[in-house]
């Protein structure tokens, strides 16, 4: 995809996939509406994007969507909203250090009003920021983790065997 390019899925359907969307160095892409469902494989992958993916069924996927060095996130917000991301391995990554440089204003990424369930096994994480020690803070407020007492998080670990699993760095 050339780097100047607007990417919109809209209402796809795809099944048994090793990745369903894999975009690379777009402006912005936007996935709504679609089920990626596979029994292993990777449901969305973007690297070098922002990305909106929005109202979207995610389920059997091992990584249900994978996040790599988004760009521009000082002047653009990433959405991940309205979407069902079940069962997997992780239900969302975030595969890289997200910067925030000195006088920029914080990345914008807002993580709400999903849907992650099926992630509360060891090892498995609703949503998982692939860091040694995260530079940001990823606002996954206002989420269904599976629980009404939230999600198990490396400050409250195990608190409820069927909410889903969150790593550091990520609020919620």
């Amino acid at each position: 995809v050339h780097p100047d390019t607007v990417l919109q899925i809209r209402g796809c359907e795809i099944q048994g996939f090793s990745v369903g969307v894999d975009a690379f160095h777009c402006s912005r892409l936007s996935i709504e509406s679609c089920p990626l469902i596979a029994q292993n494989g990777t449901g969305i992958s973007f690297d070098l994007c922002v990305a909106d993916v929005i109202d979207n069924l995610l389920s059997g996927n091992t990584l249900g969507v994978n996040i790599m060095r988004p760009q521009d996130l000082q002047f653009n917000t990433m959405h991940i909203e309205r979407n069902t991301i079940q069962d997997g391995q992780t239900g969302i990554r975030f595969d890289t250090n997200i910067i925030q440089f000195p006088g920029e204003a914080a990345p914008k990424i807002e993580v709400h009003k999903n849907n992650l369930t099926g992630h509360s096994a060891p090892g498995t994480y609703g949503i998982q920021v692939m860091a040694p020690f995260p530079l940001i803070t990823i606002d996954a407020t206002l989420n269904w983790w599976g629980a009404p007492t939230g999600p198990n998080s490396p400050l409250n670990p195990g608190a409820n065997p069927n909410a889903d699993n969150i790593s550091e760095g990520v609020n919620a």
